[in-house]
């Protein structure tokens, strides 16, 4: 395995820097100005505590219209509600030039908007409103000069607004709905913001995902406007692996990297659940991964009993997965090679149809599984787990005190203390069995997803090498462990005439291959031993 180029910087997929400071915040504006000839209906509006967080969900317009009879919105009836019609028309240049940029230029009852369209320096974690970047009556007063664009996109709908008090806080709750227009064609939109305490958010976001098809957005409203002008879809707001800015504290490092990674797995699942893709079942799966080993990396900093149930819903996410993407990796890799060296073989043959059937059994199973409520409410907990810096639950001063300390410092020791565990477990490589192995693997697993966030305080050749040589012994311990993973799989196949001879000769076939493997696994092994380690 090879670590891949960079993503050029242009790319809306572009793994982000995680910034250094707290998502921007909407700049004060002067008062709406009303032009005279329109006079719409005054705009809904409720005092919002800017300090409480905002979760934007996406739903159906089914959803939007049931949404009123939901058990857990009477209470949000309690304070009134007001709703106005709304008209918001996205702008831009005939090349694109804002998007290239990754900002969107919208103007609503003569307020002009400038936000960002796709992440950039600032952290935005997913299901929460894009960061606006300037707000002002007039397009030439904001601060950043506007080329000459036209109108690309627009939206006309209603917009409600109910306050209440529910069992966990007061909620404002926020329902967008209408159709988005563009030459392209239309489409029906509706969002709901909720604003909050967080424990307030999570408990009514999961109370609606119980019975009502609700989620994160797979992107912002101006994001699916400019995707609908164009013909094309929403780009993916994130991929790949987090990587933390240069000089960031311990808390926007981790604040970064959890809203990277949540963003990965939540922009994977929309073509995992429509069809049977190999490579986004593979791709949110190493997102899980990636975000399971970071809980690890900053267990500490979070209170142990809030983490707990955190850390068991990905790893029932992780086995979710596993199944589709073990039969992938068996059809795709394992069996080819044994089916080539004995062409002729209807017994092997008859094994590859086998597996087939189950592979496309375990994409039915998880197919099934995220259509239904369970993956809907582990949406809104990964989304809310991103949103709403669960860390800083019952934290106390020392907690907080290492938060605000540089996470260069803070990577310097948990890097240090994965690599002395690595060659502990690997002490005498030519002597572990093959679940030693594996743990050796896992751990190297953990130890290189760490060193791939934290490479911009440290010289990026040294930094380069050592994840080279780690990814390598990686692959080569990935083959060494082929041989528990197929049995395992073997296992899992109904008994059939010739079944047994094909099971035997491919795990013998896998077993004729071990010297050569276990050989390049050792000299791995020993290239990782002297690597350079690059936090030093």
């Amino acid at each position: 395995m090879v670590v891949p180029d960079p993503i050029p910087a242009n790319d809306p997929g572009t793994a982000p820097r995680v910034a250094t400071s707290p998502p921007v915040q909407p700049a004060e504006t002067s008062p709406p100005v009303q032009p005279a000839e329109t006079s719409p209906p005054e705009q809904p509006a409720l005092d919002l505590p800017p300090e409480l967080p905002t979760l934007e969900l996406a739903l159906s317009p089914e959803a939007a219209a049931a949404l009123a009879r939901h058990p857990a919105f009477h209470a949000l009836h309690r304070q009134g509600r007001r709703a106005a019609s709304v008209e918001i028309t996205w702008h831009d240049t005939p090349e694109a030039e804002l998007a290239r940029q990754h900002q969107a230029l919208s103007v609503e009852r003569g307020i002009w908007r400038l936000e960002r369209l796709a992440p950039a320096d600032e952290i935005w974690p997913p299901a929460t409103p894009a960061p606006a970047l300037a707000e002002a009556p007039n397009i030439a007063t904001l601060p950043q000069e506007m080329p000459a664009t036209l109108p690309l996109a627009s939206f006309s709908g209603r917009r409600q607004v109910l306050a209440g008090d529910t069992p966990a806080g007061p909620v404002t709750a926020t329902l967008l709905t209408g159709t988005l227009r563009a030459f392209a064609g239309e489409a029906q939109a509706c969002r709901l913001r909720l604003h909050g305490p967080g424990p307030a958010l999570r408990a009514l976001g999961l109370s609606l995902a119980e019975t009502l098809p609700v989620g994160p957005p797979g992107a912002s409203l101006a994001a699916e406007a400019q995707a609908l002008a164009r013909g094309t879809h929403p780009s993916p707001p994130r991929r790949g692996p987090p990587e933390v800015a240069e000089g960031a504290t311990t808390e926007a490092a981790l604040a970064g990297i959890v809203a990277h990674l949540v963003a990965v797995v939540l922009g994977w699942a929309p073509d995992v659940a429509g069809g049977q893709v190999p490579e986004a079942v593979h791709q949110m799966r190493v997102g899980v991964r990636r975000l399971r080993s970071a809980l690890a990396v900053f267990g500490p900093l979070f209170d142990p009993f809030a983490l707990a149930a955190t850390k068991a819903m990905l790893k029932d996410l992780a086995c979710q997965l596993a199944p589709a993407r073990d039969w992938h990796v068996f059809l795709a890799e394992t069996l080819p090679p044994a089916i080539a060296a004995f062409p002729d073989e209807p017994r092997l043959a008859a094994l590859m149809s086998a597996a087939r059937r189950r592979r496309h059994a375990a994409y039915g199973t998880l197919h099934a599984w995220m259509a239904g409520p369970g993956w809907r409410a582990m949406e809104i907990e990964l989304a809310c787990f991103g949103a709403l810096a669960p860390w800083r639950e019952n934290a106390d001063p020392a907690r907080l005190e290492q938060l605000a300390g540089p996470a260069a410092g803070f990577a310097t020791l948990v890097l240090g203390r994965r690599t002395r565990g690595m060659l502990r477990a690997g002490a005498d490589f030519a002597a572990l069995s093959p679940s030693d192995m594996h743990e050796v693997r896992k751990r190297g697993k953990k130890l290189r997803y760490a060193a791939e966030c934290f490479a911009a305080d440290f010289p990026p050749r040294k930094h380069r090498r050592f994840v080279e040589k780690l990814a390598d012994l990686q692959q080569e311990l990935g083959q060494v462990n082929d041989a528990a993973s197929v049995a395992a799989l073997l296992a899992d196949l109904p008994p059939s005439i010739g079944r047994g001879w094909a099971a035997g000769a491919l795990t013998g076939f896998i077993a004729a291959r071990r010297a050569r493997v276990l050989r390049r696994a050792g000299e791995a092994w020993e290239r990782f031993g002297r690597a350079e380690p690059f936090w030093d």
